[in-house]
């Protein structure tokens, strides 16, 4: 009885489906699962399309030729003078990676608004909106140190003159203020927008999201305004807008890398190459193929030996041709043939020969037939095989004599 593996053959293959499965599955979700720029989740990030996202605000400033850059990287390239980090609304979980941001200056804190989940019918918007709690905001406040005070007022607000258009807000609007910050933009009531100093110099507040938010971005002439307010703080450089204080980060990955583009068609090389690899490689797998067996030694090796060699040679009308002169050399000895003046009277005497002897067939013919296949370079059809099967039946008739007819050699 065989002996049995220790697990049944239906095991093994049903272990190999699940680890490809498995495999696959990680990979998609490794090359797929977190680009949120294809996801455009909802919320306060420059990924969504939400009415609290900022899509739009990237959209714009691209339309006014700024360049801007969407950070998913944990270790963010130093910002220096020509670029502004923009932190905005910064989630209580990821307050390290932003209390590490502040350090890489300038630094333009957009401080949180409203509160809202996704949408569990339609993911990219938003469910009704609420004001955040204020123990969020005062976390974020608490990291810059600042002594900031956060107050919301009614809409209008009577701003007072700036460098800078008048904001457009309507309903409740969210100033700051700070004895450590100078107001750019303001109000009695507080500031929209401030610029910190102390050990926090470099780093500027929006203390409402609501002009740079997809939902407000279009009221009056705040597109305008929130252009002008990052072009001037990134003095030449690009706005960078940081996703890790919103969980998005990215860590690179080379499966990612090899399915986009320029990668993908390089990828797709491979892979039909090494396909064409498998394909090619998989008709040497199973029980080898046993080993012809070995030519037995004797007369009849030696002759099939010899035809081989012939017809490799590529000429087998040629070697009839030897070998008839071969036969009518040997015969001639064996008989005493008297001397003939040429070939053709040696012919003659010995058809003679045959003829007093009773056997059939005369050289003569089949010379002539040889003469014919001489040109000949294949023996496939056999006629250069029967030719000389009758030269060698007939050198033995005259050798040794036919069946019915034995030589006398007393």
């Amino acid at each position: 009885m065989p002996a049995r593996g220790p697990f049944d053959p239906r095991t093994v293959v049903l272990l190999i489906v699940v680890g490809l499965a498995a495999f696959f599955g990680a990979l998609g979700l490794d090359v797929l699962g977190g680009d949120a720029e294809r996801r455009r989740p909802a919320g306060a990030n420059a990924f969504s399309e939400s009415a609290v996202g900022y899509r739009a605000l990237v959209e714009v400033l691209r339309s006014f030729d700024i360049p801007v850059r969407i950070s998913r990287f944990d270790r963010l390239s130093r910002v220096d003078d020509t670029g502004v980090l923009v932190l905005a609304e910064p989630e209580a979980a990821h307050l390290e990676v932003f209390e590490r941001r502040l350090a890489e200056r300038p630094v333009l804190v957009v401080l949180p608004k409203w509160d809202a989940a996704a949408d569990p019918l339609r993911p990219r918007w938003i469910g009704p909106p609420i004001q955040v709690n204020r123990q969020r905001q005062q976390r974020i406040l608490n990291v810059l140190h600042s002594e900031i005070t956060v107050a919301r007022v009614p809409a209008p607000v009577a701003w007072t003159p700036s460098a800078f258009p008048r904001p457009t807000l309507s309903g409740t609007v969210q100033l700051a203020s700070s004895e450590r910050g100078r107001p750019v933009i303001s109000g009695p009531d507080g500031s929209l927008l401030m610029k910190l100093g102390g050990k926090n110099e470099g780093v500027w507040v929006l203390s409402d999201p609501d002009p740079m938010a997809n939902h407000g971005i279009g009221d009056g002439s705040n597109a305008y305004l929130v252009a002008l307010i990052l072009d001037h703080l990134r003095r030449g450089g690009p706005v960078i807008f940081d996703e890790t204080v919103h969980g998005f980060t990215w860590s690179p990955s080379l499966w990612a890398t090899m399915v986009s583009m320029p990668f993908l068609p390089v990828t797709l090389l491979a892979v039909a190459g090494l396909a064409t690899l498998a394909w090619a490689a998989s008709g040497r797998f199973g029980t080898p193929r046993a080993a012809p067996p070995p030519r037995e030694p004797g007369k009849m090796t030696l002759i099939d030996s010899t035809a081989d060699l012939l017809l490799f040679a590529g000429n087998p009308g040629r070697a009839l041709a030897r070998y008839r002169d071969a036969v009518l050399d040997a015969v001639t000895r064996a008989v005493h043939a008297p001397p003939a003046p040429n070939r053709a009277s040696r012919i003659a005497w010995l058809d003679e020969l045959a003829e007093a002897r009773g056997i059939r067939g005369r050289f003569g013919d089949l010379s002539a037939r040889v003469d014919r296949q001489a040109d000949r370079r294949t023996a496939k059809d056999g006629a250069l095989v029967d030719t000389a099967r009758k030269l060698h039946r007939w050198k033995q008739d005259m050798i040794h004599g036919s069946g019915t007819r034995p030589i006398d050699r007393r």
